[in-house]
Order: structure tokens, then C-alpha cells, then sequence
């Protein structure tokens, strides 16, 4: 009788233990549901909280009206003309006082000075919209062939294949005046600042009036 008895409590455990361990597969999928819905709603609280806060939303829409204020990749801001004179030397010239010159050239010519669009930089501080310009560089020059006036020294020098090297001249003169012109890169920085203030001022005060500009 008590080996019976024995192995129907073993029998009994045996069962106990394999709905225990039923019941735990079965509650394994509801738990993987449940971490999915508690991770869903922590990436949702996460996103609200980084780019639908105030701050976001302000950079979010400052960043997708730029377009609005140029053409796309590059701010032209300003245009010089310069009237130059570039000189032909025999050989290399060395601008040393000692230079034999072969005939000098006046050219006309334009310069365009800009900022690179896509590297503005924008964010927010103590109720403040901060756009940073970057620096400004020279993009476009050009030469105009038909203002050239000759003034030569040596007369073998004054014949139609000269031109081209003539043009070549005039386009390293200029391009050397450009890059030691400190003025013409101010004022474009200069330029550019003013456009974007322009632009997003009115647009700040009407948005979010209790935001101030600064665009440096």
C-alpha cells in the first residue's frame, strides 16, 4: 500500500511539474509581447521628448525654411569689379625692380563672394535662435576678353596668338588681387548676415515671438 501511495504522490509532483512548466511556456510569448509594447512606448516618450520639444521644433523648422531664404548649396552675396592691369615679363617675373617687361594689359573683370549655404549652423540658447554664417569664400571670377587694351614695349609680341596667354595672365592677376582682398570677403559675411535676419526676423516673431535672433 505505501509503495502505491508513493508513487501516486511522485506520479501527482511529476504532473504538477509539467503544467508548472506549461504554464510558464505559454507565458513566455505574453511576456515578449509586454517588453515590445514597454520598449515601444519608451522609444515614443524618447522621440517626443528630444524632437518634438519645443527647442527641436523650433530647429526643425528653421532648418527646413533655409531654402526659402536662397537657392540651394551656395549664398551669393556680393560681386566686385575690378580694373586691372597685368604685366607680360620676358621671362618669370620676379617683381623686383629688375623685371623686362614685353607689354602690359588692361582688363575688366568680375568677382562673386558668397558663404556655403549647407554649412549654416543653427541652435538654441536661453530663448535665443543662434545661426552661425561660415566663413565666406570666392566662388566665380571672370574675365572680359573684349575690354583688353594692349600697351606694348616689344612689338613682336603683338600678334593674334597672344591672346589666349593674355587671357591666362589676366585671370592669375586677378585671382591674386582676390585672395589678398580682405574687403571683399568682409562685406560678403557682412551681406549674408544681413539677408538671413531679414529672413527669419519677421518669421521668429510671428512663430515663436518669445524667441529672439542672433546671427553671427
Amino acid at each position: 500500500m505505501k509503495e502505491v501511495k508513493d508513487n501516486k504522490n511522485k506520479n501527482t509532483k511529476e504532473k504538477s511539474s509539467k503544467e508548472n512548466l506549461l504554464k510558464i511556456l505559454k507565458s513566455k510569448p505574453k511576456i515578449a509581447i509586454l517588453g515590445i509594447i514597454v520598449l515601444a512606448i519608451l522609444v515614443v516618450l524618447l522621440i517626443n521628448g528630444i524632437f518634438y520639444s519645443e527647442k527641436g521644433r523650433i530647429l526643425i523648422e528653421a532648418k527646413s525654411t533655409q531654402e526659402k531664404v536662397v537657392d540651394k548649396n551656395e549664398l551669393r552675396t556680393v560681386t566686385y569689379t575690378y580694373n586691372g592691369i597685368a604685366k607680360k615679363c620676358e621671362k618669370e617675373c620676379k617683381n623686383n625692380g629688375k623685371d623686362n617687361y614685353v607689354y602690359f594689359v588692361s582688363y575688366k573683370g568680375t568677382v562673386t563672394a558668397g558663404i556655403d549655404f549647407n554649412k549654416l549652423d543653427y541652435k538654441i540658447e536661453n530663448k535665443k535662435l543662434i545661426i552661425t554664417v561660415p566663413s565666406p569664400i570666392i566662388s566665380g571670377q571672370n574675365v572680359e576678353v573684349g575690354e583688353f587694351e594692349y600697351i606694348f614695349i616689344d612689338d613682336k609680341y603683338n600678334t593674334p596668338s597672344e591672346l589666349n596667354k593674355a587671357f591666362e595672365l589676366c585671370e592669375n592677376d586677378l585671382k591674386s588681387r582676390t585672395e589678398k582682398d580682405k574687403l571683399i570677403l568682409d562685406t560678403a559675411k557682412d551681406n549674408a548676415i544681413n539677408v538671413i535676419k531679414q529672413f527669419y526676423e519677421p518669421w521668429l516673431e510671428k512663430e515663436h515671438p518669445d524667441y529672439v535672433l542672433e546671427v553671427k
